[in-house]
């Protein structure tokens, strides 16, 4: 009997191999969105500007950690992510600090009406501007943020 296996592990058709196909198309979307534009330099401003075109975000931020402590932001890609990054780096409470503390991923697709409230400081001057949902992951070294200006959805497109 032959056993045919794809890269993942997974025989093609099974749910081992969909998940490694999506894993591809979701890698295939970020190199192309990364090199969009033709610059052949990599740089932590065109990632921030090509994630919530790829995430389908509107909004995206990487912040540097050393242990607990927030080192500064790497990357914004406009003013309201600069703005949720500076809170969070300032107040110390938001989805990326949650991240980074706990090591998962922490989604808040409704900050306006949450089912459990948290982030009593942070949540008012976040949705002054029009933000309604927060994601933020654990990137090793950084957190990051991603936020949308409407609450449809459960986190960034994967």
């Amino acid at each position: 009997m032959n056993d045919h296996r794809d890269a993942a592990g997974g025989t093609p058709g099974s749910r081992l191999g969909r998940a490694a196909d999506m894993a591809g198309d979701r890698l295939h979307r970020i190199l192309a969105g990364l090199s969009a534009g033709g610059a052949d330099v990599w740089s932590s401003a065109r990632l921030c500007a090509a994630y919530p075109r790829i995430a389908g975000v509107t909004g995206a931020g990487v912040m540097l950690m050393s242990g607990d402590i927030p080192r500064g932001s790497l990357c914004t890609s406009n003013e309201v992510s600069h703005l949720i990054e500076e809170l969070q780096y300032t107040l110390g409470e938001g989805p990326c600090v949650d991240a980074y503390q706990q090591d998962q991923v922490v989604t808040e697709p409704d900050l306006g009406g949450p089912v459990t409230r948290r982030w009593f400081a942070f949540t008012p001057p976040a949705l002054e501007p029009g933000v309604r949902a927060v994601f933020g992951f654990r990137c090793g070294w950084a957190r990051c943020a991603w936020e949308r200006s409407t609450s449809t959805g459960t986190g960034p497109a994967r």
